[in-house]
Formats: structure tokens, C-alpha cells, sequence
């Protein structure tokens, strides 16, 4: 039987725990199938800047540098977890 490793990371923003216009971030992440999520310590975003449906930043051109900020943040996160768990992965 050949055994599939898979791993997604997504994230969400609580806007249930909205204060002053801005809600905090958490790391989701599926591993074969398992789902957890990770609080961002700290980590609050101005809801101006995020795109809700595709859980990251607004993607802007020009006038928004805080909202690209936030988005190149989360995609370099991304990488940096996604290559760890390569190495793990392939040992």
C-alpha cells in the first residue's frame, strides 16, 4: 500500500474576536487529513487589509504596502514551514 504524505496550510482570521477594526491570525494546518490550529501570538490584521475568502492579505498594487506586507509575510511563513516539513517528510 503506498502511504501519501500531504500538507496544507491556510490562514484565518477570527473575526468573532474583532477589536477596534482589527481580529487576530491563526495557522491552519492539515496534515494527511488532520486538521489543527495555531494562534499567531500577537499577530492582528487590520480587516481593510484581508481578504477574508482566500484567507491572506489583499493583494494590491501601489497604495496598499501594508496590505502586500502582510501577504508577503504569510507566503514566506508558508514556505518556511512547508520546506521544514519536507525535510522531515524525506528524512
Amino acid at each position: 500500500m503506498k502511504t501519501t504524505n500531504r500538507l496544507s496550510i491556510h490562514f484565518k482570521v477570527r473575526v468573532e474576536r474583532e477589536k477596534n477594526g482589527k481580529a487576530p491570525v491563526y495557522l491552519g494546518l492539515t496534515v494527511n487529513g488532520t486538521k489543527c490550529y495555531l494562534a499567531l501570538k500577537g499577530v492582528v490584521v487590520d480587516l481593510l487589509h484581508w481578504d477574508i475568502s482566500n484567507g491572506c492579505g489583499k493583494k494590491s498594487r501601489g497604495k496598499a504596502e501594508r496590505s502586500t506586507n502582510i501577504w508577503m509575510t504569510f507566503v514566506l511563513l508558508s514556505g518556511n514551514i512547508t520546506g521544514n516539513w519536507r525535510l522531515k517528510v524525506t528524512g
